[in-house]
């Protein structure tokens, strides 16, 4: 959802920036997107909230990895 949000929000500025003469600074921004979503961090996996520290955990763990409690 949020990767949505910001391929809309890309898009409107720089096709404003674009027809305002400012071309560069729109193929700035579609690149900055591009990179970002190739390397950004991605989620992989169901994962839960621990129960007693709140944190998402891999939806398997037996064991917190930040409380260190037994599931």
């Amino acid at each position: 959802m949020g990767k949505v949000v910001m391929a809309i929000i890309v898009t409107i500025v720089s096709l404003f920036l674009i027809r305002g003469g400012l071309p560069t600074l729109g193929i700035i921004l579609i690149v900055a997107f591009i990179v970002g979503s190739i390397f950004g961090k991605k989620k992989s996996g169901k994962t839960k909230k621990c129960q007693y520290c709140a944190n998402d955990i891999k939806y398997e763990a037996i064991v917190c990895q930040y409380c260190s409690r037994q599931l």
